[in-house]
């Protein structure tokens, strides 16, 4: 009924389209179903492209949680299937990256190294040119003091 009601009226008042459809929607809820999911322009979720998800990723880094401004460069993908496919393209990632990471038996396996070997230590000549006396004299005055005179 939503598709008819576009389809004679147009996509603009959304109100009028909640109450004309009758299905119990208020009028963010008729555009949001519209915008998503009815609008013939919107192509199906099922068919991306690895051109289009390497293009959601590179957007995404360019505008940030912006996904509107990211679906401007995605002919015929609506913001609420940008957002969903970077959430899908972001969690193969992360499962890739934990398929490479140790697991707890391999982590128990593996040697202990002694942080005293990993970290430097300063010997006596450089702790002695590390010592000053007094830190603030490094610091310049962020203003001049002034003197009130009364």
């Amino acid at each position: 009924m939503l598709k008819e009601y576009v389809a004679l009226n147009g996509p603009t008042n959304w109100g009028d389209a909640a109450r004309h459809v009758g299905t119990g929607r208020n009028a963010k809820q008729c555009r949001e179903r519209w915008v998503n999911q009815l609008d013939p322009s919107i192509r199906p979720t099922s068919s991306w492209t690895e051109e289009e998800d390497e293009r959601v990723m590179a957007l995404f880094d360019a505008y940030p949680q912006r996904w509107t401004k990211i679906a401007d460069y995605m002919p015929g993908r609506s913001p609420n299937q940008v957002k969903n496919r970077h959430k899908i393209l972001c969690g193969r990632r992360r499962r890739q990256c934990e398929d490479t990471l140790p697991t707890s038996e391999e982590k128990d396996e593996m040697p202990i190294e002694d942080p005293l070997d990993i970290i430097p230590f300063p010997t006596s000549e450089e702790e002695d040119e590390m010592l000053i006396e007094d830190p603030l004299d490094l610091l310049e005055p962020l203003w001049e003091p002034t003197v009130f005179i009364g």
